[in-house]
């Protein structure tokens, strides 16, 4: 008998058993995605405004201008806050402040802001845009097959030795 007719009889007599952890592994991790919450996503951009004649200058102060804010950690109060401080052009400062809470994000960005107005020469470039946040369904739905999958697996694996051995 070749080996990988062993390996499609084991999974034809053991099926069920593989795919009834597996269903309901599916179904759990759809019950989870279901009660995730969303989270609130605030994004501001901002323009650096120095009267700076050499273009070089001014990206170079808008680098500074990122890597100080970044360095400041504005959401140590806020744990589950996750601020991004980043160039989406070459003076401009874009920010994302993810958080369950909107008031967090809201103080967060309030922080960032003021910050950026006192330390650099800044001007809003777009007005602050208020978002909601699903999350990530593929990264529940993986692991719940995956998890399911490879505990029918090992059920499987462990009724064939213990009928074998």
């Amino acid at each position: 008998m070749k080996e990988s007719e062993v390996y499609i009889n084991f999974f034809r007599r053991n099926i069920w058993i593989i795919l009834l952890p597996l269903v309901t592994g599916l179904i759990l991790s759809t019950i989870f995605y279901a009660l995730a919450p969303e989270k609130a996503r605030l994004e501001q951009v901002f323009r650096i405004e120095y009267q700076v004649e050499n273009a070089d200058v001014k990206i170079a102060l808008a680098d500074q201008a990122v890597a100080e804010t970044r360095a400041q950690k504005f959401n140590q109060a806020f744990p589950e806050t996750k601020a991004i401080i980043y160039k989406s052009a070459p003076l401009l400062i874009a920010i994302e402040v993810d958080s369950p809470s909107r008031e967090d994000a809201y103080d967060v960005m309030l922080r960032i802001n003021d910050y950026l107005d006192k330390n650099f020469n800044v001007a809003e470039a777009a007005p602050l845009v208020v978002s909601a946040v699903q999350p990530l369904g593929l990264k529940f739905l993986l692991s719940g097959i995956l998890g399911g999958f490879l505990a029918g697996f090992a059920i499987a694996l462990f009724l064939e030795y213990r009928k074998n051995y």
